[in-house]
């Protein structure tokens, strides 16, 4: 029994760095998409830059899905259970805080720089944005000269302006000198490139929760080691006590499906700690450090109760 619980840790090391690897990758070119334009190439260390932040966005996935793909694992051989638990959260939290180091270095280092669309226009090219058509003259920097906007049948012509664009999805505002004119909103900020595939609206909502999460926990992790450790405990003591649904039946799919409805909820439960009513139950809290601490504390709480359950509770085995 011991054995089993042993090899649970290098089945996740090798889990881990496979997902990882991937959804750096994908990540990375989903990115690299969005600040395509070939008449403009990117400037000296884009790239390096880019992985560091697409590594950190996809980090707590990559942990969650192998923590997740471990659970098989556990389910038919579970070993010694309390041996089990301790080395599945020990290497989770090990490589989490081993990989929030080599990506952000540490606390203190400022966070890799953002790159958005910078010029999302190639000069004398017709670009097909969703309201129109796009016509630039001249691109220099973020000044555009003699741009023609062609919508609803409508043709406008703007001898100079700049472009502003937020983020690679947002829309690009070009924004006519002299202030005499209205801005014009251009979708996609990018128009050079168009994605052959929508994102679905559930994968953009699970990246934004996840990108939240990362940032609840960059946040403390710059205001205080110690908070940052407890809310990286609390955040995996969650993920690895909900192994005690993938053995809570016969039917690994409907553990795995329960598994990862847990997992969502984990990323709902911040989401409505930093809504309007999360904050607004916040003040009502005593003041110190409970508020500021209130989503680590449930987290561990719940995470507490579903690994006192595995214990409780062992399940069945599949078969």
């Amino acid at each position: 029994m011991l054995k089993n619980s042993i090899l649970h840790l290098p089945a996740f090391l090798i889990i881990f760095a496979a997902i990882f690897a991937v959804l750096v990758f994908l990540s990375l070119l989903a990115g690299w998409t969005g600040v395509y334009n070939p008449a403009f190439p990117q400037e000296p260390g884009w790239l390096g830059n880019q992985i560091r932040l697409h590594a950190g966005n996809v980090l707590l996935a990559a942990v969650f899905l192998s923590l997740f793909l471990l659970f098989f694992r556990i389910r038919k051989k579970p070993g010694n259970r309390f041996v089990t638990l301790v080395i599945a959260l020990s290497a989770a939290f090990a490589v989490t805080l081993a990989a929030i180091t080599a990506v952000y270095g540490p606390p203190g280092n400022p966070l890799p720089k953002k790159y958005g669309v910078l010029v999302p226009f190639i000069p004398k090219t017709v670009h097909q944005g969703d309201d129109g058509l796009v016509y630039v003259e001249e691109v220099e920097g973020m000044r555009l000269t003699n741009t023609v906007l062609y919508s609803g049948g409508e043709v406008r012509h703007i001898p100079d302006a700049t472009v502003a664009v937020r983020s690679s999805e947002d829309a690009a505002v070009i924004l006519p000198s002299g202030g005499g004119s209205d801005p014009v909103a251009v979708t996609p900020a990018n128009p050079v490139y168009r994605p052959v595939f929508d994102t679905p609206g559930f994968i953009s909502s699970l990246k934004a929760d996840l990108v939240a999460l990362n940032g609840y926990l960059l946040e403390k992790r710059s205001a205080s080691p110690g908070d940052f450790s407890l809310s990286l405990l609390s955040v995996l003591l969650f993920a690895v006590g909900c192994v005690r649904f993938m053995v809570s039946s016969r039917w690994p799919l409907f553990g795995a499906l329960v598994t990862l409805a847990s997992f969502r909820g984990l990323l709902l439960l911040l989401r409505f700690y930093e809504s309007d009513i999360g904050v607004e139950i916040r003040s009502m809290l005593p003041a110190g450090i409970l508020p500021d601490m209130a989503f680590t504390l449930v987290v561990f709480v719940l995470g507490a109760l579903l690994t006192a359950m595995v214990f409780a509770f062992p399940g069945k085995r599949n078969g």
